[in-house]
């Protein structure tokens, strides 16, 4: 006789964090993450979402690609890789890009390559951090992983040496005229294989810049992403949560990016912004809907 009341993933983040900070009314929610079932079936993660405690709808995603061999791509992020290639270039480019990174063979390749664009045990996802796991294993910095976030994480660590090193001013295009609307990671992917051609002739800028400049990309990509749902009318106020809040990088450069851009940025303070609190969140979604049904 106990009512069930379903929260979806990423609702769930952005209502923690509107917890974590007792907010209420709506905000723009940048929930970002690994993996989280979304309402059409795939699997999301790099989420701009509008709402409040009770519901919200999704105004931006990461353009979706393919996981080739859904799980074992988390293990084996160049998996990863080569699924966002298949959405790029042709299965043969894909592969050999694939083929030249450590630990990877042609023929191994291959085999996921064609599973991959027949559909089998290859779920579309919008995952940015999927897209960390990519953009690591490329860089040749993790191909295979250990444990948890470990792709993410020396990407991460490559990138805070650079210091105050100058650094390409790489985008990630926000693309309109869709709904949700969504942000394009060819071009970012693009440059970071141009680079790396580039260092294979002696001439490439080194791991860490790109690294880097991997990350301020994605910051522009976001921060564009909230400006233009502000632009139609959306609310100035914007939530953090999600695993790849975990990133120090994103996370700080971000938070002022959106400041400068005359936004209200709230963070998590009393509980993690990973799954950890998660359950505050469906808590609140929870709360907020019973209070609404009993009005």
């Amino acid at each position: 006789s106990v009512r069930l009341i379903q929260v979806q993933h990423h609702h769930a983040h952005l209502a923690a964090c509107m917890a974590d900070n007792d907010l209420h009314g709506e905000v723009i929610g940048l929930c970002l993450d690994g993996t989280g079932l979304g309402t059409d079936g795939t699997i999301w993660g790099g989420e701009v979402l509008v709402g409040g405690r009770s519901a919200f709808r999704r105004a931006a995603r990461l353009k979706p690609f393919r996981l080739p061999g859904g799980d074992a791509a988390v293990k084996q992020p160049w998996r990863t890789a080569l699924g966002l290639l298949l959405e790029m270039v042709g299965e043969n480019e894909a592969v050999e890009l694939v083929s030249g990174l450590p630990g990877v063979d042609s023929a191994k390749a291959r085999a996921v390559a064609r599973a991959a664009l027949s559909g089998v045990n290859a779920p579309w996802t919008s995952s940015l951090g999927r897209l960390f796991d990519a953009a690591s294993a490329l860089l040749s910095i993790c191909t295979q992983t250990d444990f948890d976030a470990q792709a993410a994480i020396e990407l991460e660590a490559a990138a805070i040496v650079v210091g105050d090193s100058a650094v390409p001013a790489w985008e990630l295009p926000l693309i309109g005229g869709t709904d949700p609307m969504e942000l394009d990671f060819s071009v970012l992917v693009r440059s970071l294989l141009e680079e790396q051609g580039r260092e294979e002739q002696g001439r490439g800028l080194p791991v860490h810049i790109l690294a880097m400049a991997f990350h301020q990309g994605l910051i522009r990509g976001l921060t564009n992403a909230c400006v233009a749902v502000r632009d139609a009318g959306g609310p100035d106020r914007v939530v953090f949560s999600g695993g790849c809040f975990m990133n120090r990088l994103l996370d700080e450069g971000l938070e002022s990016a959106l400041t400068q851009a005359g936004f209200r940025v709230y963070v998590h303070h009393q509980v993690p912004a990973n799954d950890g609190g998660l359950s505050l969140g469906q808590a609140a979604v929870a709360t907020a809907i019973m209070a609404e049904s009993k009005t």
